[in-house]
């Protein structure tokens, strides 16, 4: 008798799965740039598309200054990523424009702490702990140090 109720209830369970339950289930991210150096700067965002429609898709700012010793919002306003972040995308480009003039475009193979790099950012889930519960959302946050500075510096020298 109680391995029916089991069935039973696995069967209405798996039914109402597939059968159209109208779940809005999708996951939500905003970046941070943790700036973490005494150094400020300014990150210009451009695409190798040939308008730039996917930065205003996923509200990406062509240009964000981050400021020293701070915790910068790149990414303001929260938008959907189906769980991909966008610095990860092949077809934008990134650079760090820094107050001595320095322009550091991320592009070729991978420095320390490459911005383009998603081991050099760090994710916390929040919200819904299931599909029911409608959104996860995920904060992804790139730190930068002195020491990342002095690697780019040093590609200038």
């Amino acid at each position: 008798m109680r391995y029916d109720r089991f069935l039973l209830s696995a069967i209405i369970f798996v039914s109402t799965l597939f059968c159209g339950c109208d779940v809005n289930y999708f996951q939500y991210g905003c970046n941070v740039v943790d700036n973490q150096s005494s150094h400020s700067f300014e990150i210009w965002t451009g695409t190798t598309l040939q308008d730039d429609e996917l930065l205003k898709l996923r509200d990406v700012p062509s240009q964000a200054s981050i400021l020293p010793n701070q915790v910068n919002e790149w990414v303001p306003m929260t938008y959907e990523n189906e769980g991909v972040n966008p610095v990860c995308m092949e077809i934008l480009t990134f650079t760090f424009v820094f107050e001595n003039g320095v322009q550091h475009t991320f592009e070729g193979d991978f420095i320390v702490n490459d911005f383009r790099s998603l081991d050099s950012w760090s994710c916390k889930r929040e919200g819904a702990v299931s599909v029911n519960d409608g959104a996860t959302y995920n904060t992804y946050t790139y730190t930068f140090t002195d020491e990342d500075y002095e690697c780019i510096m040093a590609l200038y020298e």
